[in-house]
């Protein structure tokens, strides 16, 4: 039987001390993603949405390139956020406890809406309706982008195996799919693209990859 998954606050406040250290070494191309990031954020933008903003690993690239901007940081481990309060308390921040599926964004529409490293943890169903509301928060050329853990080789018979394999964990310990626990299910990159047209965005493009960690730029 697999191992009984962990509910996923509970997961990542146990490891938010050690979670930078940790990522780097276990996500492909290490910082390379979190930095590169910056690179496709305009430099007139005001206001960022961090989708699972964790401990802001990707934000000092960020704060390195725009000093100002605001951003707004959802996620739902408190001791995630807490690290990164202390990273980065001379910034403009504003920071929400929450699922970001289920969560209340605010009444602000964003420049630029970001998320990495925490959407494969997402249905695909789940994933369409946060990047349905993602582009309802941008105006026209806002921009969203999604530096995640994806299939690289679209190989859809891994994909099938990872969504096999959640609802099985789910099945054999009795758990309830409408609380988040700490399974991986990554998409193709193929599908992420298809449902990020699907949600609205005109254009959707691979811009850095390195192995299965993929960055795609979707523009309204």
């Amino acid at each position: 039987m697999t191992k009984r998954p962990e509910a996923m606050a509970a997961f990542f406040n146990d490891r938010a001390t050690i979670y930078d250290q940790q990522q780097l070494i276990n996500a492909d191309g290490g910082i390379e993603g979190y930095q590169r990031l910056a690179d496709f954020i305009p430099t007139a933008t005001n206001q960022i949405l961090d989708l699972g903003c964790g401990t802001g690993l990707e934000l000092a690239a960020i704060f390195a390139k725009l000093p100002t901007v605001k951003v707004t940081g959802i996620d739902l481990a408190t001791n995630m956020l807490a690290q990164l309060r202390k990273k980065y308390a001379d910034r403009n921040i504003q920071l929400i406890n929450a699922d970001y599926l289920q969560a209340d964004w605010g009444p602000t529409n964003f420049d630029v809406v970001i998320t990495v490293m925490s959407l494969h943890h997402f249905t695909t169903t789940e994933k369409l309706t946060i990047y349905e509301r993602v582009f309802q928060k941008l105006p026209v050329g806002g921009r969203f982008i999604n530096c995640d853990y994806m299939i690289g080789n679209n190989d859809q018979t891994q994909a099938d195996s990872f969504a096999k394999a959640q609802q099985q964990a789910l099945t054999a310990y009795h758990l309830d799919d409408q609380h988040r626990y700490h399974l991986d299910t990554p998409l193709t990159v193929k599908t992420e693209q298809h449902l990020l047209r699907q949600a609205g965005f005109a254009a959707v493009q691979q811009v850095w990859s390195n192995h299965n960690n993929v960055m795609l730029l979707a523009e309204k």
